[in-house]
């Protein structure tokens, strides 16, 4: 089965780019898939910029799949009224570049965070029973599109336990997940690695993905950067501490339909896109080898 391997692009790519040159750019490295995020202002303002750029994605024939907007937007939020009006937000954002899309099935990435406290009480159970509404309001809405929404685990918060996240998304159905190695090694680092259960991360990511397969069988998307000792993700692969030849290894199991290096930064600075682009190629070509 072809996976399809790849970048995420965002408003901030264009800034100085006009879409023509950055797609060129991304056909000049064989750059097969992006993973567009729905970043403020768009599509609200600056929409010709986005359909410009889905027009020439298009026509290169680049896969095109959607991060939906998160900042500001706590989907897994216990509040009805808050919650209601992030999910009335998102559609809005995702829904004009749906139209542009033109493809199959498309894939849409949602966060799903809350700045709640969730080991009060029962908030733990309350806010999943909102979550899983929650999604099926969105995926109800966006019925008439030919789309699979992802619930992505997060570094911290309700979305980084894996059991609740894996349940939440079995319970729904017609859901998938997009399995952030980056956010899964921050938590782990942060969080499981001091209770000694595990020799290593990758003990422990064996138990993830073992999870994974018993419990909705796949990842369809699986996120890819590299993390720090201070905690710091989104890193370019080798600036980091994880293995990635041991990662490669373990994923391949989960039969992701797309990987998307999703890097911004390299130890203390960020990168541009073709400073990302020229990391990615180096990236890709060990990817191909090890998810034989």
């Amino acid at each position: 089965m072809k996976i399809y391997i790849g970048i995420p692009l965002w408003i901030n790519n264009f800034q100085k780019k006009d879409p023509k040159t950055v797609v060129s750019e991304l056909i000049d490295n064989n750059i097969e898939a992006v993973e567009l995020s729905i970043d403020y202002p768009w599509p609200y303002k600056e929409y010709r910029l986005l359909k410009e750029t889905l027009i020439e994605l298009d026509r290169e024939n680049i896969e095109v799949n959607i991060h939906a907007p998160w900042r500001d937007l706590p989907f897994a939020t216990p509040y009805d009224i808050i919650g209601d009006a992030v999910t009335k937000v998102i559609i809005s954002s995702i829904e004009p570049v749906l139209k542009l899309i033109k493809k199959q099935k498309t894939y849409i990435v949602i966060h799903p965070n809350t700045s709640q406290k969730i080991n009060l009480f029962n908030n733990r159970s309350y806010t999943l029973f909102k979550l899983k509404n929650r999604v099926k309001e969105l995926t109800s809405k966006l019925r008439n599109h030919d789309v699979i929404v992802l619930l992505e685990n997060l570094n911290k918060g309700i979305a980084s336990n894996l059991n609740d996240l894996l349940e939440t998304i079995h319970d729904i159905g017609h859901t998938g997940l997009c399995l952030d190695i980056g956010h899964l090694a921050s938590n782990y680092f942060r969080e499981i690695a001091k209770t000694m259960y595990y020799e290593s991360f990758y003990d422990y990511l064996n138990d993830v993905i073992s999870m994974i397969k018993s419990t909705i069988g796949e990842a369809y998307t699986i996120h890819l950067h590299d993390v720090d000792r201070e905690g710091r993700d989104h890193l370019v692969v080798g600036n980091g501490i994880l293995d990635f030849k041991k990662i490669y290894h373990e994923i391949n199991k989960l039969e992701p339909k797309y990987i998307i290096y999703e890097t911004f930064r390299a130890k203390n600075k960020n990168l541009d896109l073709d400073q990302l682009i020229t990391v990615f190629g180096a990236q890709r070509s060990w990817a191909r080898i090890y998810l034989q």
